[in-house]
């Protein structure tokens, strides 16, 4: 088939895109590799023979199982659609933290930990998407990964637009971080799929605290099929095409789990939300069952890991905003695998590390406007927060009220973090899947009712309406807010109230409209 006729019908599937180095993994060598060098100016068919002759494919490598015994924790930092945003800036009305926030929050992440428990993946379109990448073709952001400790990457769409020869050259000096893709093909004739892979479809690392037990992680990268087609340039993927990531993945399970014996199997996707989750069904229909899937390409924004069968599947937001973070326990009695999953999402506030910050001297320009870090409000005694008062009936649209924290799920997979929004902590805020209702008794204590009002910035639904009542009169009522609408600040004369009655009013999906009561309190008589 033409890639003019894929690039019609695949339009209609998926519209979607994009210091010191760290300790590493153990990573099991299968086989050798050669130091990456500047390839010399070539056709594309030869070029792409020296690159796979200096990157030879991984091929399984028979090894013993791990032995029987033994507990093991372990962390798996995850982002995805980072697009080369080095810097702190805003973006189409998004603000955009910069990479001296990521790696402030990966290193202290580590900090305490053996640096043999934590594994960085990236779930691709890592190097190009913005200002500061592009003057170094992608070179400036393998440096800051390189440096971060990355131990693994999967291929997005926009590995593929500064051309195949720039993707070789970064591919190829990309060690010691594993490019990984099981679906990436060499193109066969009459523009079908060979049978030949490009790069090596996973890695196996090993896990663990130096003295005690390890565990066995394999990663497996892939990307959604037709990939080619969504670099919207055939010159740009000379000679490529990618198959269907979840035929790819049962292709080679069997082998994977009978030779080299891994306890944990990681998927790290750049597919899309969707199609994340139709892997997961097609991989447990076959019985080829992963344990997590860590995904990129659709820019979604989760609250808690999406669940097939015994398969979580994540994804973490876009352009460097979030780190997902799974906590992990192997028991290798038990061969079971305690899951926990939490979300940082980065503001204003969020420390920067400085030796990232010398790095991108020379890349982020000092004139740009940085963000004011906004505190968040400081409890005064002399006031009633509704956090701390009993409720007469409460109500919500979906899971539970959110005290100050985010709710986790009846699950239990959330480990819950303060209510954050627009660059705002609310320690003491409320936080309702819209509609909602939260009735509290007044018994004419009161004058003034003060809170913030607003829609969390990361919601995915039409917006929700706040609605205030005093007994039985309505005292204020909001237009439907946007999670892009900037909060309010509100101050209700309440004197002489018996009930105070806080309502939010949903639109069509209430399991995405996240309404916040910032820091809600009460003002003595």
């Amino acid at each position: 088939m033409q890639k003019t006729l894929k690039l019609i019908v695949f339009f209609f599937l998926l519209t979607a895109c994009a210091a010191s180095p760290a300790a590493m993994p153990t990573v099991v060598p299968a086989t050798a590799t050669s130091t990456a060098t500047m390839l010399p100016p070539m056709p594309i068919d030869e070029r792409l023979d020296a690159f796979m002759e200096k990157m030879p494919v991984r091929t399984p490598q028979p090894r013993e199982a791990l032995p029987s015994e033994g507990v093991v924790e372990f962390r798996i930092l995850h982002w995805n659609d980072f697009h080369g945003e080095l810097g702190e800036h805003v973006v189409d009305g998004t603000w955009v933290p910069g990479a001296a926030r990521l790696a402030a929050f990966v290193k202290t992440e580590e900090a305490g930990v053996d640096p043999n428990q934590v594994l960085l993946l990236d779930a691709g379109d890592w190097y190009e998407g913005s200002s500061f990448s592009r003057p170094s073709r992608g070179a400036k952001v393998l440096e800051f990964y390189k440096s971060l400790g990355v131990d693994a990457i999967t291929l997005g769409n926009h590995e593929f637009w500064f051309g195949m020869p720039r993707f070789y050259q970064i591919a190829s000096e990309a060690e010691p971080i594993d490019i990984l893709s099981a679906n990436l093909r060499r193109e066969g004739i009459n523009n079908t799929c060979s049978d030949q892979r490009i790069l090596s479809p996973y890695q196996i690392y090993e896990l663990g605290e130096e003295q005690g037990p390890k565990v066995r992680v394999a990663v497996i990268g892939v990307s959604i099929g037709n990939l080619e087609v969504l670099v919207y340039n055939d010159a740009w993927t000379t000679g490529i095409c990618f198959q269907t990531p979840a035929g790819e993945i049962i292709n080679i399970y069997d082998q994977l789990m009978e030779t080299e014996h891994p306890d944990v199997l990681v998927v790290l996707s750049h597919s899309g939300l969707d199609e994340d989750l139709k892997i997961a069904r097609d991989l447990n229909a076959a019985g080829k069952p992963v344990d997590l899937i860590i995904g990129g390409h659709s820019h979604d924004w989760m609250e808690e890991p999406k669940i097939v069968g015994n398969t979580y599947v994540v994804t973490a937001g876009e352009l460097g905003r979030a780190v997902g973070e799974f906590d992990l326990t192997y028991d290798r009695v038990s061969k079971s695998l305690d899951v926990k999953w939490k979300q940082e999402i980065f503001s204003a506030c969020s420390p920067e590390d400085p030796n990232t910050l010398t790095f991108l001297e020379d890349t982020v320009s000092a004139t740009l406007t940085k963000r004011e870090c906004v505190l968040p409000n400081i409890k005064n005694p002399a006031y009633d927060y509704l956090i701390d008062m009993p409720a007469i009936s409460e109500s919500v649209g979906f899971w539970t009220l959110g005290k100050g924290i985010f709710p986790a799920s009846e699950s239990g997979l959330i480990i819950n973090h303060v209510i954050t929004s627009h660059e705002r902590e609310y320690p003491y805020g409320l936080f309702a899947h819209a509609p909602s209702e939260l009735k509290y008794a007044l018994d004419g204590k009161y004058i003034s009712f003060i809170t913030e009002i607003g829609i969390n910035e990361t919601a995915c639904g039409d917006g929700a309406s706040f609605v205030v009542n005093l007994d039985d009169r309505e005292i204020y009522r909001s237009e439907n807010m946007l999670p892009s609408d900037n909060h309010i600040s509100l101050e209700l004369d309440v004197s002489g109230g018996k009930v105070l009655t806080l309502r939010t009013l949903s639109g069509n999906d209430m399991s995405c409209d996240w309404t916040i009561w910032g820091d809600p309190y009460l003002v003595k008589k």
